[in-house]
C-alpha cells in the first residue's frame, strides 16, 4: 500500500471521509447500459481499481478482488465515505444523473489526478459503446502492474532531507457547520482564457491567481486580531510532470503550503507577489521531492515500522491531526482535461472536488470551460461570495450554482 494510504487510512472520519470526486457534464442523457459496458472494459484494462483494503499486522495494505462495480443513478450526498472499516469493499463509484458521469474515490485508492484518469478511461469507452468508431487509444493511462506501483515508495531518497523548521499554527476558519457532516457545494463555470489573460495582467499563472484571491476572500472574513495567525493554503503538486515514465494511478503527489500573514494595508497586489515568490521557491523538483520525503518517512522511520498496528493508528491520526493544524484551505488546480477530437464536442464541462474539515477549492478545465468548486462543512458562504465577486467585478462572466439546483449570475 503507498505511503500516503498509510495517513489516509486510519484519518478518515465520518466529518472528512477523505473521498475525492470527478465529474464530466455531458451533451447528452447518459445510457446506463453504455456506462457499465465502459466500466466493466476499463476495468478489464485496470483491475487495481478493484483493489480493497486489508490489515496487516504493521500496515493497511491494498488487494485486487474480483468484486464488479455497479453504475447507479446518483443517490447519495457529493463525497459520502466509501471506506467502512473492517469490510472489504470496493473503493470508488461510478454514477449517473442526466447528462452528468461522475467517480468518486477514496484517497488511499488514487489520488485526483489518478481519479479523473480512470473516468477519462470509462468515458472514452462509453463513447465507443454509444456511438461506435475507432477503439480507443489509452495510452495516457496507466494499465496493468503500472497502475498499482507505489511511485512514492520508488523514489523516495533517505539522503534528501525534509524541510527543517516548525511550521506555525494556521488560521482556521470558524462558522456554523451543517449538521450530519453533510458537504456545502458551490461550483462556478467561466471561459478558462479570460481568466489566463486576467493572470497574465499580473504576470502570473492561473495557479498563482488563484491562490492568491483565494487568502484574500479569507482575508476579509477575517477580525484584526485574527490576522496574527497566517492564512496558509496547502496545493497538491502532480508529482507525475517530471516523472511522466512512472504511470501510476496511485497517490504521487507532494504539496506546497503557501501562506500570507496579513499587514495593514494590504493589497492583492502585495498578496499576489508574496504568494508568486512562494511557488517560485517550492514549485522545483527539489523542493517537492523533499516535501514528499517527509511524507514518506513515516514508512521508512524504523520505529514507527516495528509497532503494531492496533497502537500505530492513534499515532497516525495525531499526526495528520497536527498536519491539519497547520493549514487553512486547500487548493487543488487538475488543470485541463482534454479529449480526442471526435469526443471533446461532447463535454460540457470537467468538474471535481473532495471532503474536508476546512475549506476546499478545486479548478480544472475543459476546452474554454474552467469549473471552480468550493466544498466546506460551513453555512456561511462569503469566503466563495467575495472570491466570486471579485472575479466577476474584473469583467469575468460567471455562472454559479449551488447543490439546491438553483443558478444565478455572478
Amino acid at each position: 500500500m503507498d505511503n500516503m494510504a498509510h495517513i489516509f487510512t486510519p484519518a478518515a472520519s465520518r466529518q472528512d471521509p477523505l473521498v475525492i470526486r470527478a465529474s464530466f457534464a455531458l451533451t447528452e442523457q447518459v445510457d446506463p447500459e453504455c456506462l457499465q459496458r465502459a466500466l466493466d472494459r476499463t476495468l478489464a484494462f485496470v483491475p487495481y481499481f478493484r483493489s480493497v483494503i486489508r490489515k496487516g499486522l504493521f500496515w493497511y495494505y491494498l488487494e485486487e478482488s474480483n468484486l464488479r462495480p455497479l453504475v447507479h443513478e446518483e443517490n447519495r450526498p457529493p463525497c459520502s465515505p466509501l471506506y467502512n472499516r473492517g469490510v472489504p469493499g470496493l473503493l470508488f463509484d461510478v454514477s449517473y444523473f442526466g447528462n452528468r458521469i461522475s467517480i468518486e474515490a477514496f484517497h488511499s485508492l488514487c489520488d485526483g489526478a489518478g481519479a479523473i484518469l480512470f473516468l477519462k478511461a470509462v468515458t472514452l469507452f462509453y463513447f465507443y459503446e454509444r456511438h461506435g468508431g475507432a477503439e480507443p487509444d489509452l495510452a495516457f493511462f496507466p494499465s496493468g502492474t503500472d497502475a498499482g506501483q507505489d511511485n512514492i515508495y520508488k523514489h523516495y531518497q533517505k539522503n534528501i532531507r525534509p524541510p527543517s523548521g516548525r511550521r506555525s499554527r494556521a488560521f482556521h476558519l470558524h462558522s456554523e457547520q451543517l449538521p450530519e457532516y453533510r458537504l456545502s457545494v458551490v461550483e462556478a463555470s467561466m471561459p478558462v482564457s479570460q481568466l489566463l489573460a486576467l493572470a497574465k495582467q499580473s504576470q502570473a499563472t492561473l495557479t498563482e491567481y488563484v491562490t492568491a484571491l483565494l487568502i484574500e476572500s479569507i482575508g476579509r472574513t477575517m477580525t484584526r486580531r485574527e490576522k496574527r495567525r497566517p492564512v496558509v493554503v496547502t496545493i497538491p503538486a502532480d508529482l507525475r510532470q517530471f516523472f511522466p515514465l512512472d504511470k501510476s494511478s496511485r497517490n504521487f503527489f507532494s504539496i506546497m503550503n503557501i501562506s500570507h500573514r496579513f499587514q495593514d494595508g494590504d493589497t492583492f497586489a502585495d498578496i499576489l507577489a508574496n504568494a508568486k515568490q512562494q511557488f517560485s521557491e517550492k514549485s522545483n523538483r527539489e523542493s517537492l521531492l523533499r516535501r514528499m520525503n517527509r511524507m514518506a518517512s513515516i514508512e521508512h522511520n524504523f520505529a514507527i515500522r516495528a509497532v503494531p498496528l492496533l497502537i500505530k493508528v492513534p499515532l497516525l491520526r495525531i499526526f495528520h491531526y497536527q498536519a491539519k493544524r497547520g493549514v487553512t484551505a486547500s487548493f487543488s488546480n487538475v488543470g485541463r482535461v482534454g479529449f480526442p477530437p471526435h469526443v471533446q464536442p461532447y463535454i460540457q464541462d470537467v468538474s471535481c472536488m473532495s471532503s474536508t474539515k476546512e475549506l476546499h477549492l478545486c479548478s480544472s478545465s475543459s476546452g474554454d470551460v474552467l469549473s471552480i468548486t468550493f466544498s466546506s462543512h460551513f453555512r456561511s458562504l462569503n469566503v466563495q461570495r467575495y472570491f466570486f465577486q471579485t472575479l466577476a467585478q474584473q469583467g469575468i462572466p460567471i455562472t454559479i450554482s449551488e447543490t439546491n439546483g438553483e443558478e444565478v449570475d455572478a
